[in-house]
């Protein structure tokens, strides 16, 4: 399969062509959840006063391209998802079918192709991006953008909540309510051998670029099961 996760086993190149129902995918991303784990998770805050042993790259990087100490700062660089390269992103595993989860963001793009913001990773070619640009925000499925919003300059709030397969991304500006983008029914994020991840990218898009994406911190809550 595309590249995954330093540190974890890769798993097949070709998914099979017979894709399960919704209901059998549901059951399939339960069984494959490690048993530790099937219990009910602590919620999470990060405020990356150091990087835990949690997040994880994309590939082995050449060089360092985060910060920490003041939330997590990440370089924009010309990698990007999609491509076999080691892109800009940090992220952690997925560890129960239904969580939520939001970051705040503090970017301005300088130019069009400069982009960042919160990523939900399979691989390198199965992901779904909530993305800030010079255009706002969309949320985007490869080269697909499936949903876009203007948003005010200044700090901005990004989140996911996922039931499953259903993902429905929101954003807030600044102390503001959040708001709905869109849903999507993401079967196509179908674990093999190893748990989608959930984490924080930036890209220059092929461009070079000093510019930095500032994420003071990263949540993650679990709903209460009835």
């Amino acid at each position: 399969m595309a590249g995954r996760p330093s540190g974890r086993p890769p798993g097949l190149r070709h998914r099979p062509r017979d894709v399960p129902q919704p209901d059998q995918l549901e059951r399939r991303l339960a069984g494959l959840l490690p048993v530790g784990h099937t219990a009910l998770r602590r919620p999470l805050h990060d405020g990356f006063a150091a990087l835990s042993a949690d997040w994880s790259t994309l590939r082995t990087p050449r060089a360092r391209f985060w910060s920490t100490g003041d939330g997590l700062r990440l370089q924009l660089r010309p990698e990007r998802l999609g491509e076999r390269t080691t892109p800009s992103l940090l992220a952690r595993p997925q560890e129960q079918p239904d969580c939520d989860v939001s970051t705040e963001l503090r970017f301005t793009p300088a130019a069009p192709d400069e982009q960042a913001g919160l990523a939900v990773v399979l691989d390198d070619d199965a992901h779904l991006l909530l993305l800030h640009s010079t255009e706002g925000l969309s949320l985007r499925q490869g080269p697909h953008v499936l949903a876009r919003v203007p948003v005010p300059p200044g700090p901005v709030r990004l989140g996911v909540r996922i039931r499953g397969f259903r993902h429905t991304f929101a954003y807030a500006a600044s102390e503001g309510a959040w708001q709905d983008l869109t849903t999507v029914e993401a079967t196509f994020l179908t674990p093999l051998f190893t748990s989608v991840q959930l984490g924080l990218y930036a890209t220059s898009n092929g461009r070079p670029s000093t510019n930095q994406a500032h994420f003071p911190w990263f949540d993650i809550t679990y709903p209460s099961r009835q």
